[in-house]
């Protein structure tokens, strides 16, 4: 930690350096929780303090280091891409930023317009937001009538709880496998 704060301190960073740092500072900060050590505040919140940054920026970094492609990272870190289009790009799936770079590369602008158009232009069918460990991820229409079973929603609070970032979700998660469990037994008695 203190080689990160050496850093912020020494020079002027690039966003590409100010992401990376972010990302760094977070796995550090959850490694450290992990350990037992307690913070207050959510750990954006915490690695947004100590960057000097607002949670809605770091929020931002984290789309980018979680879901930007390693080629379009080399051209944010190369400074080809500003942080805003790398932003946009974190959005899009693997294929479409495949393809913007390749558009990229073939000459064309890539710009956060240029990005967000490209996302609009390769929409596909109409997609209903479900909510997963605090992220919002898109399923397709038709999928909303499927249905877990216990044993499937059981797994999935299980893996929740197994994966969380947030501790509050864990524990939230941990509560209702405890509760649908109950309901099993409940169901299995009264057959």
């Amino acid at each position: 930690m203190q080689l990160i704060f050496a850093n912020l301190t020494a020079r002027q960073l690039t966003d590409y350096e100010k992401t990376y740092q972010a990302g760094r500072l977070k796995e550090l900060l959850e490694k450290l929780k992990r350990s037992g050590y307690k913070f207050t505040g959510r750990t954006r919140e915490v690695v947004a303090d100590l960057l000097k940054a607002s949670p809605s920026q770091i929020g931002r970094m984290e789309s980018i280091n979680k879901n930007l492609s390693t080629e379009l990272k080399q051209e944010f870190k190369e400074e080809h891409i500003n942080i805003t289009t790398a932003y946009e790009l974190s959005k899009l799936d693997d294929k479409q930023q495949e393809k913007a770079l390749k558009e990229y590369k073939s000459g064309k602008v890539l710009n956060p317009e240029a990005v967000k158009q490209h996302r609009e232009a390769n929409k596909s069918e109409p997609r209903t937001p479900i909510y997963r460990m605090g992220r919002e991820i898109k399923i397709k229409q038709e999928d909303k009538n499927n249905h877990m079973s216990i044993d499937e929603a059981i797994e999935h609070c299980l893996e929740v709880v197994n994966n969380a970032s947030c501790s509050k979700c864990a524990s939230q998660h941990r509560q209702l496998a405890t509760w649908l469990n109950e309901l099993k037994e409940l169901k299995n008695q009264n057959k």
